[in-house]
Formats: structure tokens, sequence, C-alpha cells
């Protein structure tokens, strides 16, 4: 499989008319920082240090509206992981009722952080707890660290209204992602308080965006009671992505 470009996050500060450049990738990991011990031996002949969890945070909406964010880093200097798969696994009170999410990135490139967020319409007034777990369906290839910047977002504005809030802007590519699959850029959105703690997520996908036109894009916002966007900011993250309707 070949490599793409990585992400890398800006903070958007609301009301300003700001460009984010991003390139891409996400996912998950169990394995803790700094642990040396976590090692393992790769196909490569070079020691392989876990994904891992660096963030992660979930919440239910007043309506019982499910969401999560969960931001995780590929500690490694040469190796991308490929493919690793994320489950989230959420356990209702009355045990009764278990549902598991997965989102599968294509690639999570040496050294960057990514992000995975999303929103269910289910009763998760009932949510007891949630597991975040990577199978070990990932693999790993040595690559050379990979600085271009593929994507840019501009132009971002929130929208308000009455019971739900969205974030509008563009998208430019730069040009094509030489990942074997890629159809589409996925947008991730963590809304952060004034303190840092996240308050929000949304996401959006652009299908086939031509290279250097801008493209629209609308997310819509799913935040906590605590959210007040007259202090919060918006990290965007994006990643290469199959086809939305594959």
């Amino acid at each position: 499989m070949k490599r793409g470009a990585m992400k890398r996050t800006l903070t958007l500060l609301l009301g300003a008319v700001l460009a984010a450049f991003l390139c891409s990738c996400s996912l998950f990991s169990a394995g803790l920082a700094g642990d040396d011990s976590n090692e393992t031996a790769s196909p490569l002949g070079v020691p392989v240090k876990p994904l891992e969890v660096a963030e992660h945070d979930w919440w239910v909406s007043e309506g019982g509206k499910f969401s999560y964010v969960a931001v995780l880093k590929n500690p490694n200097d040469s190796l991308a992981c490929l493919s690793p798969c994320l489950h989230v696994r959420i356990q209702h009170y009355d045990w009764s009722k278990a549902e598991d999410y997965i989102d599968v990135p294509l690639v999570v490139e040496p050294g960057s952080t990514v992000v995975s967020a999303g929103s269910w319409g289910i009763d998760g007034r009932g949510v007891a707890s949630v597991d975040f777990v990577l199978d070990d369906r990932g693999s790993w290839e040595e690559v050379a660290p990979f600085s271009d910047e593929m994507y840019t977002v501009q132009n971002i504005l929130l929208n308000k209204m009455l019971f739900d809030n969205s974030l509008t802007g563009e998208l430019v590519c730069s040009g094509n992602i030489p990942i074997e699959g890629v159809g589409a850029v996925e947008l991730a959105v963590v809304v952060r308080d004034s303190r840092g703690k996240i308050v929000g997520e949304a996401t959006a996908f652009v299908d086939d965006p031509p290279i250097g036109r801008p493209v629209p894009f609308e997310a819509p916002l799913h935040v906590k009671d605590s959210f007040d966007d007259e202090s919060c900011t918006y990290e965007i993250h994006a990643r290469p992505s199959p086809p939305n309707n594959a």
C-alpha cells in the first residue's frame, strides 16, 4: 500500500477568517506513552511502539444522542500504521444492550496526532461505560517522515441556529493522495473550552475533491451542556478516506 500525507492541526479561533493547514490521517491505540516495554518487533526489524491514546472523551446530549472524541498518536519516527481498527464499545446500564462502532483509518503516519469523532442517535441516557479498543488488524510499514501539506481548510464560520449549530468552511486539496482506496476527505472537529477541555465534536466528508479548487462543507456540531460559543476554539483535522458512499 502506498502512503499519504499526514495531518497537522491548527486551532481555529471563532470570528476570524483563518486557514488551517492540515495533512491527514487517523487512529487508535492500546499502550502507554513513554513505556518502552510496550515495544514489539516488526517484520522490518525495527522496534514498534503501539499507537497511543493521547486523549478521549464521550458524553450524552439532552436528547439522548451519544458523542465521542478520541485523539491518538503514532509515537514511531519511521513507521506508519496501515488500516488500524478502532472499536468504540458502548455498554448500557441494564447489560442487555451493547453497541460497537468501528473506525478504520487508511494510515497513521509516523509522529502524527490524529482524531476519530462521531455521534449516534441512540438512547444514550442509558450508557454505563465506553471502551476504546484497538484490535490487531493494523500493519506497519517503514517510511520516511512526510510533511507536505495536502489539505487546507479556510473561511471557517460558526452558524448558530435555534436548536443546532454547525461549522461551515472550504476544503482545498493541493495534490493527489497516494494511498490505495482514497476517494474522499474526512474532517473531524474537536471543540474545546477556555481551559482546553473537550466540549464538542463535528464531522463531515468531502467526496473526490478536485485539486486546487475550494469545496464547501458543513459539519453539524454535537456539544456538551457546558458549550459556550463565546470562548470555545475549534481544531479541524483532515484525513484521506474511502468514498463516503462506499
